[in-house]
């Protein structure tokens, strides 16, 4: 509380004694209204010195909560940038695991056309006009066209 709040609260307990002297009823009227004014005032006052302090307090706890959600934001920034670049590593990893997938696929394509032709009867018991069967023209051309990766 401020000196002036406090000398207001003096001359309210001296106006308060020099209204209960009040010969007439008017005189008394008139100084308890103006007893009564300054009384409210001094209250509004301690009301000002209250909310005063709320707002330092409040402002305290605002500048603590600021410097936490600063640092908080500082290290989802910090994770951000991290999952980023691990998403982009993951990307290119995905890039180069879908090429090696085709190409194991077309490697199996490769395989099982080959071994189809092998195992097909007709490649065993087919002969052409010199008495060769498929396989014996083929001579295991398909299979080593199918493990160097050329297509048939």
């Amino acid at each position: 509380m401020n000196d002036q709040l406090q000398t207001a609260k003096d001359w309210l307990g001296d106006l308060s004694k020099i209204v209960s002297r009040q010969k007439t009823k008017e005189d008394y009227e008139y100084a308890k209204s103006r007893t009564d004014a300054l009384d409210w005032l001094i209250q509004q006052a301690e009301r000002v010195e209250e909310l005063k302090n709320r707002c330092t307090e409040i402002a305290a706890e605002s500048t603590v909560r600021e410097e936490k959600l600063l640092k908080e934001n500082q290290w989802l920034e910090k994770r951000v940038e991290e999952l980023e670049e691990m998403l982009e590593k993951e990307v290119t990893m995905s890039f180069v695991l879908e090429g090696q997938l085709n190409d194991a696929s077309d490697l199996v394509k490769r395989y099982k056309q080959a071994l189809e032709f092998y195992a097909d009867d007709e490649s065993w018991t087919l002969y052409d006009h010199h008495g060769r069967t498929q396989l014996g023209l083929d001579g295991g051309r398909k299979a080593r066209q199918a493990l160097k990766g050329e297509s048939q």
